[in-house]
């Protein structure tokens, strides 16, 4: 029996096929065979995924989010996406921020836009978006989230936060966003405290667009410029932030330098 899964699962992924969604569908066993269980079958499967990363400053005002798609790829019967628990977008505690609740209406499209209802909703004191299902989720089904907002960036957040899905009202998150989010600022610690290399870069207004994004561009706080790649706005002059082009914060934009080439650090 065991030879025959390994063959099952070569051939799955032979296909292109994704194993655990093949298993979510799937019961293989019998009487005494060690796999008298359904191997996921009372999975649900959901994934949440932002265009991209976002990186915030301390004292930040509202911003808008990067757009959030959320798909249904396989649900159970009677469970999945659906009218009863509705979809949640959740903020974990990791992260010092909030929805901004003035925001009522997102903007919502996908193939699903239809089964929800474009009338948003908080919960948790703004750490949770609440988007109502108005008809059930089918496989595959997805919708995509824009036209709402963050805003109450506290205090620094490190990286690998990310948002959170809940599709059945009882807190628990069946999956997690795939890009991160960041909130940088000042932190007053000392030697050895973990905090050392979270930088201070501000937004000097400087942006470029990456054929699918606006990206907005790191930049050294007054007083302390060691760039020598530098813009100067009105009577301020701003040092443009320079990173290894294998940083996860490297935008496109290269720049030659005496010690190589570089990469403008997206904010």
């Amino acid at each position: 029996m065991k030879r025959y899964l390994t063959i099952l699962i070569l051939i799955l992924l032979s296909l292109g096929i994704c194993v655990s969604e093949a298993f979510a569908l799937l019961y293989t066993g019998g009487s005494g065979d060690g796999f008298g269980y359904s191997v996921g079958a009372t999975d649900d499967l959901a994934t949440i995924s932002s265009a991209a990363d976002q990186m915030f400053a301390v004292g930040d005002s509202a911003t808008a989010i990067s757009i959030i798609t959320i798909e249904m790829e396989v649900g159970q019967s009677g469970a999945g996406i659906n009218t009863t628990d509705d979809i949640r977008v959740k903020i974990p505690a990791s992260l010092y921020m909030v929805w901004d609740s003035t925001d009522t209406t997102a903007v919502i499209s996908g193939n699903a836009s239809a089964k929800v209802s474009a009338t948003v909703s908080y919960e948790d004191s703004d750490a949770t978006l609440v988007i109502d299902v108005t008809t059930n989720f089918d496989n595959n089904d997805s919708i995509v989230i824009s036209g709402l907002s963050f805003k109450n960036f506290n205090s620094a957040s490190l990286s690998n936060n990310n948002l959170d899905l809940e599709i059945d009202n009882l807190g628990t998150n069946i999956a997690s966003d795939d890009k991160d989010i960041t909130i940088s600022g000042t932190y007053l610690g000392g030697s050895g405290d973990g905090f050392s290399a979270q930088p201070n870069f501000e937004d000097c207004g400087l942006r470029f667009y990456n054929g699918t994004n606006v990206i907005r561009v790191a930049c050294e706080p007054q007083g302390a410029l060691t760039s020598a790649l530098r813009i100067r706005k009105g009577s301020v002059t701003y040092g443009i932030v320079l990173v290894d082009p294998a940083d996860t914060k490297a935008s496109v934009i290269r720049i030659n330098t005496t010690g190589g080439t570089k990469s403008v650090r997206k904010f």
